[in-house]
């Protein structure tokens, strides 16, 4: 059964994301109206940094030109490789521009 709520959508956006006192680089790949996947191409040192439930920050440019700071949880990852993760987050009230965004990209 398909536990998504709503549709995905491909994107490739460069982003960063923050937990705690660590940012990382990566891509969001797909985005939905309360949650994107990203995958992180920043190396990391301790598993601890990316756990599930953990409260995280991702910024990034949107395709309009415009800053997001988006607060999120994260649900899930995947080791693609030693050291690189592809994270599934959980956008905590997505603000209206967020919102916006993905309905012109839907």
């Amino acid at each position: 059964m398909e536990r998504r709520h709503s549709k995905r959508i491909p994107v490739n956006l460069n982003a960063k994301i923050i937990s705690e006192d660590s940012i990382f680089d990566g891509i969001i790949e797909n985005m939905s109206e309360d949650g994107l996947e990203y995958f992180m191409t920043s190396f990391i040192k301790t598993s601890q940094d990316i756990t599930p439930q953990r409260l995280i920050k991702c910024n990034f440019l949107s395709p309009s030109g415009e800053m997001l700071d988006l607060n999120c949880e994260l649900i899930w990852f995947l080791e693609t490789a030693p050291g690189e993760k592809l994270l599934g987050m959980r956008i905590i009230n997505p603000p209206l521009t967020y919102k916006e965004i993905v309905e012109h990209l839907n």
